[in-house]
């Protein structure tokens, strides 16, 4: 309704776009929104990391690391976009970039075992047995119940 009301608002295209990608329905009208909100108005952190999000879901990891990279240089204290850049690193195969990212976040969101589990999996995928361990206990110690 806010889209038809305001069709220049970029809030409401964001919002339009993180309903689409919160439900999982429909990636592409998502990303449909989001650019949508690109164009009506400037870049934020938090909407180009929605976009990056969406990225994700598509497997378009080099997008996403684009995304989120552009979300840092606008704000460099915003979060989520260093989680997001480290999971499409990941993907990539980029883990000591993902490991970067996983604690980057970290350090801005301590009580969140996202990112060590997250870095568990690069640590294993990089033969650092003991590390991934680490990040895993770490994980635990914060609420994660995982496999």
């Amino acid at each position: 309704e806010a889209v038809r009301l305001e069709p220049k608002n970029p809030a409401a295209w964001q919002a339009r776009g993180e309903g689409w990608l919160e439900h999982g329905d429909n990636v592409d009208q998502a990303l449909s929104d989001l650019q949508e909100a690109l164009m009506c108005g400037a870049p934020t952190a938090t909407l180009l990391t929605a976009r990056a999000r969406a990225w994700l879901t598509k497997k378009q990891f080099e997008q996403a690391v684009t995304d989120c990279s552009e979300a840092i240089r606008i704000d460099g204290e915003f979060a989520p976009a260093y989680l997001v850049r480290g999971e499409a690193s990941a993907e990539l195969g980029l883990h000591d970039q993902a490991l970067e990212n996983f604690f980057e976040y970290s350090t801005r969101e301590p009580f969140d075992p996202r990112p060590f589990v997250l870095g568990s999996r690069s640590r294993h995928a990089t033969g650092d047995s003991a590390g991934g361990a680490r990040d895993e206990a770490r994980a635990r110690e914060l609420g994660w119940d995982g496999p």
